[in-house]
């Protein structure tokens, strides 16, 4: 009795913390807005339960399956809590230079100068660890293409190209003086 109460409790929780979020996060009034913590802590439970039955590891994935299909089941059945607000007609899209030259030098800033200067940055940053050296290169490598991805959506996403390129420049130089002078 209590074996089948344990394992269906946390099931149960963690369906009634998504529903509870999902209310919480689409109806106005505090009443509601009180439902978000409860609904971690019931996510919490889940978890504390789960993880005495069957250890900390599968206690996490069990629930994220098992709010992954609760959510899931939610926006398949269509359940709507508060109808949808309409929304305000879109704002003409900004004007974006088109032109090849701007095209290619956008394509140079953020592929060759975006990966010189994230890799030379990353190794110096590193160099700067109280770690060894071959441990330094390890952290640089695991580092290198997450700061690549960043400058190179940064320079995407930024009107600013020759600003930008200036300080991928310096920032390269700057690296490239500590590493090899």
């Amino acid at each position: 009795m209590i074996t089948e109460l344990l394992s269906t409790l946390p099931l149960l929780l963690c369906g009634g913390a998504i529903l509870a979020l999902r209310t919480g996060w689409r109806k106005q009034g505090l009443q509601y807005r009180i439902l978000i913590p409860f609904a971690s802590l019931m996510l919490l439970a889940a978890i504390n339960i789960w993880a005495h039955q069957v250890g900390i590891e599968f206690a996490v994935i069990y629930m994220l399956l098992t709010s992954t299909l609760t959510a899931w089941l939610v926006i398949a059945c269509g359940l709507e809590f508060r109808a949808v607000k309409p929304t305000a007609p879109r704002l003409p899209a900004r004007f974006s230079d088109t032109s090849l030259t701007h095209k290619l030098a956008t394509f140079t800033v953020a592929g060759p100068l975006a990966l010189v200067t994230g890799c030379l940055t990353t190794i110096a940053l590193t160099g700067l660890l109280p770690i060894a050296r071959n441990e330094q290169l390890v952290v640089a490598a695991l580092v290198d293409p997450i700061l690549t991805a960043l400058i190179i959506y940064w320079i995407c996403s930024s009107e600013k190209l020759a600003r930008n390129s200036l300080l991928l420049l310096s920032a390269g130089g700057v690296s490239s003086a500590y590493l090899f002078l």
